[in-house]
C-alpha cells in the first residue's frame, strides 16, 4: 500500500466486482481513491477461499455477459488469462433422475479462482500510487464533517478523509453506514435478499460421475461444483455445495457443524454417495448471497453529500449488474467532483 494521505479523491466501502470496477473508472478519470474492505483480500460474492486441501469458489459460481461494455471487459479477460468460458459438463438432477443441461450463452468464471475477476479491475491500480486498497478493516459508520467524509473503524485504523463517499456493501448494511434515513437508505431498506449455507468439501478419491457441475431439484442443496474441473483449477478431489434459499433461511443460525452434517446427508441422499468419509469440511453461510428485488437505477448519487451508493442490488441483481453499476457510480461521482 503507497503512503496514506490526509485527504483522497473518494473513498469506496467494499472491494468486490462493484467497488473494483468503480475504482478502476475512477482511475482512469484520474482520480485518488481509497478502498476499504472488511474480507482478507478482496472479491466479494466472487470470493475465491482459500484451505489447506485446495481453493474454492464459495460464493458466486458463473457469470454471463449481455451488454455489450460487460462483454468487451470480459473478452479481455479472457485474453488475458483471468478469466475462461465454463464448459465442464453440467446435470440437473431430480428425484434420481439425471439429464445434461447445455447452458443458452456462455458461462463465464474467473481463472485460477473467480476472485481473479475482482482482481483484475484492482490489477496495476496500487502502482499508480494514487488507489490504496485496504483490506481487514470493518467500517462502522461513516460521518461526513466539514465537506469530508470520515470512515469510522473502531479498531485504530487511521484512514484518509475523502471528498466523495460510494458504498458498495449489500443494501441491508447500507443504512447503519449512512443513517437509515437518509433517501439512498430507505431504497436499500426495499431490497430482500436471501441467504445461501456453503458447504466445502475434500474427499480423498474422486467420485466416479458423468458430471461436474450439477443443479439439484427437490433438495436441501441446488448446486454441486466438483472445483478441480473448473478452468485453472486442479489438485484433490473438492467439492462445493450450495444449500437453497428455503433451506438456508430455515436454518440460517444453525451451528455450522450440524449444518455441515445436514448437507453432507443431502449429498449422499440426492448427489452421489460418498465412499468414506470426507477428508474436510467447511461450512460458510452468506446472509446476503441472492437479491430478490433488484432496481433499474443502476446506481445512487447524493450530490450535496457528495454520496454514492451502487452494487448488483441496483442493477440486474447479479456479476454484469455489479460491474456496470461501479462504473456508473464513478462516472457520476467524477462528473460531480469536476465541478466543485
Amino acid at each position: 500500500m503507497p503512503p496514506l494521505t490526509a485527504t483522497t479523491d473518494v473513498a469506496i466501502v467494499g472491494a468486490g466486482l462493484a467497488g473494483a470496477a468503480c475504482a478502476r473508472r475512477l482511475h482512469e478519470l484520474g482520480l485518488g481513491v481509497l478502498i476499504v474492505d472488511k474480507g482478507r483480500r478482496p472479491g466479494g460474492r466472487l470470493a475465491t477461499r482459500v484451505e489447506s486441501h485446495g481453493t474454492y469458489d464459495h460464493g458466486c459460481q458463473h457469470f454471463t455477459a449481455s451488454s455489450e461494455a460487460f462483454r468487451e471487459r470480459i473478452d479481455q479477460l479472457v485474453d488475458t488469462g483471468s478469466a475462461a468460458v465454463l464448459t465442464t459438463p453440467t446435470y440437473a438432477l431430480h428425484a434420481g433422475d439425471r439429464r445434461p443441461v447445455t447452458a443458452s450463452v456462455p458461462r463465464y468464471v474467473g481463472v485460477p479462482g473467480n476472485s481473479a475477476v475482482v482482481e483484475a479491475e484492482l490489477h496495476g491500480l496500487h502502482d499508480s500510487g494514487n488507489v490504496s486498497v485496504h483490506c481487514g478493516v470493518r467500517v462502522n459508520q461513516c460521518r461526513r464533517s466539514e465537506g469530508r467524509w470520515h470512515l469510522d473503524t473502531g479498531d485504530g485504523h487511521d484512514l484518509p478523509a475523502a471528498r466523495a463517499l460510494v458504498v458498495t456493501v449489500p443494501a441491508p448494511q447500507l443504512p447503519p453506514l449512512i443513517g437509515a434515513t437518509h433517501p439512498i437508505a430507505r431504497r436499500a431498506a426495499t431490497i430482500r435478499t436471501s441467504a445461501c449455507w456453503t458447504l466445502l468439501m475434500a474427499l480423498d478419491q474422486r467420485l466416479d460421475l458423468p458430471f461436474d457441475l450439477a443443479f439439484i431439484d427437490g433438495s436441501a442443496l441446488t448446486w454441486a461444483a466438483r472445483e478441480p474441473s473448473r478452468p485453472g483449477r486442479s489438485g484433490k478431489e473438492r467439492w462445493t455445495l450450495h444449500a437453497t434459499a428455503e433451506w438456508s433461511e430455515e436454518h440460517l443460525e444453525g451451528d455450522p457443524q450440524d449444518v455441515s452434517r445436514m448437507l453432507l446427508a443431502a449429498f449422499s441422499r440426492d448427489v452421489a454417495r460418498l465412499p468414506g468419509s470426507p477428508a474436510a469440511l467447511v461450512a460458510h453461510r452468506w446472509r446476503h448471497a441472492f437479491v430478490e428485488n433488484p432496481l433499474t437505477d443502476g446506481a445512487f448519487l447524493d450530490d450535496e453529500r457528495h454520496l454514492a451508493a451502487c452494487g448488483d442490488w441496483c442493477l440486474l441483481g447479479n456479476v454484469e449488474g455489479a460491474w456496470r453499476s461501479g462504473r456508473l457510480a464513478a462516472e457520476k461521482v467524477a462528473a460531480l467532483l469536476a465541478r466543485d
